[in-house]
């Protein structure tokens, strides 16, 4: 009989520790993704995962102590893992988020990801929006931000890239392709190619007369060159900020 008491003292025991271990990685993906829009299927996972232990303890039917170390270890794990995974973000609103978003992908592609960015969003913006693919396999991946600004914000842009510009032309020069033959001096294109990644939603509402500044080019990709470009649609009052690679 005591025995029985020990094995269901050690049950409870251990059904509550996976439930602390569950709950924690519950908690740390879900303040992922309310600050950066990231981690949904991580956090979907956790929660599952939470569920078992959860039923266990309102129910008082604890599992075995060796099912609950086994389950424990082999999630944790698991979990561990797939958050050493580069992050997808698509679609991503709320401003606040940008801060977080920045020191989040960061961390999986390097801080100079956001190096044409602003360092801070302006007061005010509306309409923002992040996608951010990294890269797969063969792919380079990219990172996209737009938001619509106010007319001296939109000028002060327009200055402050104009002048660090490796190149400038329009929406309209880039074709459908979305790319242009370029030098760094911006006269008399060469075979050298500069590939601007645009937002599908952000592409359908820009002018075709929205001014294109390539801030950096580089063909370090077999596939492709890595592009930093900002275009700056006047007419509209928006601006995307982009990066491929």
């Amino acid at each position: 009989m005591s025995g029985l008491i020990g094995n269901e003292k050690l049950n409870k025991s251990f059904t509550w520790v996976e439930l602390a271990f569950a709950g924690a990685f519950v908690l740390i993906f879900l303040i992922v993704f309310v600050l950066t829009g990231a981690a949904l299927i991580k956090l979907s996972i956790s929660l599952i995962w939470l569920l078992f232990p959860l039923f266990c303890c309102i129910l008082k039917k604890y599992q075995n102590f060796i099912l609950c170390i086994a389950e424990t270890l082999v999630m944790s794990a698991f979990l561990l893992f797939i958050g050493l995974w580069a992050p997808i973000m698509n679609q991503t609103h709320f401003s606040f988020r940008y801060p977080f978003q920045k020191a989040y992908i960061g961390i999986f592609n390097g801080d100079d990801t956001f190096d044409y960015f602003p360092s801070k969003l302006p007061h005010g913006v509306k309409d923002y929006r992040l996608d951010y693919l990294p890269a797969i396999m063969q792919g380079d991946g990219y990172t996209t931000m737009s938001f619509e600004a106010s007319d001296d914000v939109i000028e002060q842009y327009m200055n402050e890239y104009s002048k660090g510009a490796i190149y400038t032309c329009t929406v309209a020069d880039l074709g459908e392709s979305l790319s242009i033959q370029i030098n760094e001096n911006g006269a008399n294109p060469t075979n050298k190619n500069a590939d601007v990644r645009m937002d599908k939603r952000f592409r359908a509402k820009c002018s075709d007369n929205a001014k294109v500044y390539i801030m950096y080019n580089s063909e370090t990709s077999h596939r492709s060159p890595y592009t930093s470009a900002v275009v700056i649609d006047s007419e509209h009052n928006i601006i995307e900020f982009s990066k491929i690679g």
